[in-house]
């Protein structure tokens, strides 16, 4: 993975963590919305039985294409998310970890630099090194190397 790869990554987190929660509210039927938590149910809806979110093998062989693409993709948003995550723990320098931090959060790199009080040159030599040495540490390499041969 080069450093634009890496880069564009880490600014996608916040969507893929968005549309990961939206394609499986599609898929598995979950309502993630706040106005139906705490909800209680009586009477004979709360004596009968729920049923489970996950899919059975049958279920699965049974899908559409529309069905299998939505799936791939929750999985490999999954895999992507989980990767940024683990690469958030490898940075040591401070300044780095609010950069990226920022970054996940789609903020540009013009109010990073305000929030940091540091100029646009800067920011892109600190975002930079911040890059380098998570390519230089293999994580993202490794990880995404392991992702295409499990698919």
């Amino acid at each position: 993975m080069n450093q634009k790869k890496i880069e564009q990554l880490i600014y996608n987190y916040t969507f893929m963590l968005r549309e990961v929660i939206r394609l499986e509210s599609m898929y598995y039927g979950i309502d993630s919305s706040p106005s139906n938590r705490g909800v209680a149910q009586y009477g004979l809806e709360a004596a009968m039985p729920k049923g489970s979110a996950i899919r059975s093998r049958a279920e699965m062989d049974a899908m559409d294409r529309r069905e299998l693409r939505m799936y791939n993709r929750i999985i490999d948003y999954r895999a992507k998310i989980i990767l940024i995550e683990d690469a958030a723990e490898l940075l040591e320098n401070d300044v780095h970890r609010v950069i990226f931090d920022c970054m996940t959060d789609g903020m540009s790199y013009r109010s990073i630099g305000q929030h940091l009080g540091m100029s646009r040159n800067r920011l892109n030599e600190s975002r930079n090194e911040m890059i380098e040495f998570l390519l230089n540490t293999n994580h993202f390499n490794q990880k995404s190397q392991k992702g295409q041969k499990d698919h």
